[in-house]
């Protein structure tokens, strides 16, 4: 055989090689991509679709009597890309385990004892529970972003609060009109 080929040969084989012993390749991870396609005539914003709104510390003493109150908590829920060209508002409704000793508060899930959880609208009302979406409303704009404003706080539900630990839950769900 020619000397001329067998260096190519060896040539080629070495570069054949060497792609094969370079840097090693190690398992990485997998990566998942979720999201949702919605028939929805707005688009609820990611970081107000599901929140935690904390409600802060409050000494029990502040919260001696029946229906004493806590400071109100600002929280907002967000709608975008309103088609309003069959649409013209959103009405919200909340539904939670109600506080048998207050039926207009959420039922505290945490260790402190006759406190629960209120929600009030724009205006300063109290927000029913469990009821249809008719209590707040919003008129939507094209084009913008739509902004539901709400409060929570903490409320006594009865005499001798007593301290710990303050946790519930609520879902909304909006009606469009």
């Amino acid at each position: 055989m020619n000397i001329k080929v067998v260096h190519s040969l060896m040539l080629a084989a070495m570069l054949i090689s060497g792609s094969t012993l370079a840097a090693p390749v190690s398992n990485g991870g997998i990566i998942h991509f979720t999201g949702t396609v919605v028939e929805e005539p707005c688009v609820i914003t990611q970081n107000t679709a599901d929140q935690i709104v904390d409600l802060g510390s409050v000494a029990s003493r502040e919260l001696a009597a029946k229906n004493d109150i806590s400071i109100k908590v600002p929280f907002n829920i967000i709608l975008e890309k309103c088609d309003t060209t069959t649409i013209k508002s959103a009405t919200f409704a909340f539904t939670g385990v109600s506080s048998p000793y207050e039926v207009t508060a959420l039922l505290n899930n945490g260790d402190a004892d006759k406190v629960g959880v209120q929600i009030t609208d724009a205006s300063g009302a109290i927000v029913p529970l469990n009821a249809t979406p008719t209590a707040y409303s919003l008129a939507l704009t094209a084009g913008s972003q739509n902004i539901a404003k709400f409060t929570a706080h903490m409320i006594a539900t009865g005499t001798g609060v007593t301290a710990g630990s303050v946790d519930t839950q609520v879902t909304f769900k909006i009606a469009y009109s």
